[in-house]
């Protein structure tokens, strides 16, 4: 499995616990734990728009050697 291949999955993995933590977001019942399931989905968030920078960044390499 190639690095693209790997990051890809790891992205969708991150998709999935954001939104994951925003149903629970919904479902909290006091303050506390809306905080605490806000605060988990934001860092799946920041990784899931880390992982997608680099797919980008794969992309434009794989371009760029493809054109020479």
């Amino acid at each position: 499995m190639g690095i693209y291949t790997k990051i890809l999955l790891k992205l969708e993995k991150a998709n999935q616990m954001a939104a994951l933590y925003g149903g629970f977001l919904l479902s909290a019942k006091s303050s506390q734990e809306r905080a605490y399931y806000f605060r988990l989905q934001a860092r799946w968030l920041r990784k899931a728009d880390a992982l997608d920078a680099r797919l980008i960044g794969l992309r434009r390499k794989r371009g760029r050697r493809g054109a020479s």
